[in-house]
């Protein structure tokens, strides 16, 4: 892990080929006549090192943060699409791949109009234009998979770097069950409108039929009175 110059006296070629194979990061040959010359390569092997030490620290932060980040997207049943600028997936994240409309390697690095329907490309395109000018958006789309029907809410957010529009975050949501629930609200309602309708209509009926059976008998004792 520690930056090595070589400096030899033994100016072979060999030498130098077994420096380079040893990762040597300079190559030197004596005599030095100039003590300035081993300045550079000193300074270019200790930065290179630095550089090299940073680079594993990042990597480490890096590979934590996915690992928390996946984490977390695991207890999830949402769906995570990242897209670049020109509409590319990049990468996803799901609890299952069965939920997901087609495999990885059938979209990832792929635009969305090659992957998904004309009819959903068109939301997206439509929310995607929305996020390139910094506000998100959402949409809701049916898709068909086999003979079964599923609905289903995607929201986009811009991804902003120094100012500059990256791409977007798509959170997909399965809402098949919240749209049937919905839909069983709606037609409850309706059943108990139409019940509500025949309740008032048979009440309704019963009280003109005795108010009838009232006003027929009263006219029949007015009429015995007069009489």
């Amino acid at each position: 892990d520690f930056p090595v110059i070589l400096f030899t006296g033994c100016a072979a070629t060999e030498t130098a080929i077994r420096a380079v194979e040893l990762d040597a990061s300079a190559y030197l040959e004596k005599p030095l006549d100039n003590i300035d010359k081993m300045e550079k390569p000193i300074k270019v092997a200790v930065t290179a090192h630095r550089l090299l030490l940073l680079n594993r620290r990042l990597s480490k932060d890096i590979e934590r943060s996915e690992s928390t980040l996946r984490s977390i997207l695991s207890s999830i049943h949402d769906l995570v699409f990242v897209f670049d600028a020109e509409q590319k997936f990049l990468r996803h994240y799901s609890s299952s791949e069965v939920v997901l409309y087609k495999s990885p390697l059938e979209f990832e690095g792929k635009k969305h109009s090659d992957v998904m329907p004309p009819h959903v490309d068109a939301l997206f395109r439509q929310a995607f234009e929305k996020c390139r000018k910094g506000i998100s958006a959402e949409y809701e789309y049916a898709l068909t998979r086999g003979v079964a029907t599923e609905q289903w809410q995607a929201k986009l957010s811009p991804l902003i770097s120094g100012g500059q529009f990256m791409g977007v975050v798509a959170v997909i949501r399965d809402i098949t069950r919240t749209k049937q629930i919905e839909l069983e609200i709606v037609e409850l309602n309706r059943q108990e409108k139409d019940e509500f309708k025949w309740d008032l209509h048979d009440t309704l009926f019963h009280e003109l039929v005795a108010t009838e059976c009232f006003a027929s008998a009263l006219r029949k004792l007015l009429g015995t009175q007069e009489t």
